[in-house]
């Protein structure tokens, strides 16, 4: 058996951070719900396939083995999920301008899931730069020890006595050809892939829209991986959202002890909540988060 955590079965793990993940999107109600929920369900499915190596199940206790770079599993489930998106996505960048660097999102969110979100170029190498690997002359050396490292973890992965299991449990989570995508050049095409849509992006005319679009999708797609990844890791029960009653505020008002504020601001002040609580009428709250901030502090 493979394990995500100790404990955690790694197949019950990436289930659950993708169904997770993808409901997670799929209550923003926005536009675009449907298909980036896909996207973060596959991210979720993909984000700790790295983990079906020896070297990272031999570093969970109690063996506790320090493999190096070997044992690292985000690069490796990154470029499987980029993978499958763009699977997903032929066929649409005709149609849909922003929807072509999805696959870029996907490698960046899995990439960065046990850390900050960055810049592109900083965990994606020059396409050209890849040219003579495994030499690597012109990438940083933390990078290019964990691509380095490739090799060896898919040669694992393949030469393992269970990979029979990881193809049928990876194709029970909708990566129908496990045995194509772990190939050293198929990995290494992708990851080129990505690094023409990088330069692509940081050097072409992008319309603003589409740059907007862009970077509103990664903090979704971002933040629900790491928000279903917690919650599965942790097996904490999800909390349902409290509904609030809309006579709340009104009556946490009327119980607020009068303080020394001058009446001209107690007036501005109660000037602006009417206005605004004339305006919420008209707006469709259920489709929006609002959030004001009045000057009055």
């Amino acid at each position: 058996m493979f394990f995500s955590h100790p404990g955690v079965p790694l197949e019950q793990h990436l289930l659950e951070v993708g169904k997770s993940a993808e409901g997670f999107v799929n209550r923003t109600n926005l536009a675009d719900a449907a298909l980036l929920a896909s996207i973060a369900r596959i991210m979720g499915y993909c984000h700790d396939f790295g983990k079906y190596t020896t070297f990272f199940q031999e570093h969970l206790p109690p063996l506790k083995r320090n493999s190096g770079a070997k044992q690292h599993h985000s690069l490796l489930s990154a470029i499987l999920a980029a993978n499958e998106v763009n699977h997903l996505c032929e066929g649409m960048t005709q149609t849909d301008e922003a929807s072509r660097y999805l696959p870029l999102l996907a490698f960046l969110a899995v990439r960065r899931h046990h850390g900050d979100l960055c810049a592109p170029n900083t965990v994606i190498p020059p396409a050209q730069a890849l040219a003579d690997f495994p030499k690597l002359p012109h990438i940083g050396s933390a990078q290019r020890e964990e691509l380095k490292a490739l090799p060896e973890q898919i040669k694992n992965i393949r030469q393992s006595p269970d990979f029979a299991l990881v193809v049928l449990q990876m194709r029970k989570l909708g990566v129908a050809d496990l045995k194509a995508f772990l190939v050293v050049n198929k990995c290494l095409n992708v990851l080129r892939k990505l690094g023409k849509l990088c330069y692509q992006y940081e050097n072409d005319q992008v319309p603003v829209q589409t740059r907007k679009r862009v970077c509103s999708w990664m903090l979704l797609l971002y933040s629900s991986l790491i928000d279903a990844d917690k919650k599965s890791a942790a097996q904490v029960r999800q909390v349902r959202r409290a509904g609030i009653p809309p006579e709340v505020v009104g009556n946490f008002l009327k119980c607020m002890p009068q303080d020394d504020t001058p009446e001209w601001m107690q007036k501005l002040r109660q000037s602006v909540r009417r206005a605004v609580m004339e305006k919420v009428k008209q707006i469709p709250t259920s489709q929006r988060l609002l959030t004001l901030t009045a000057p009055t502090g």
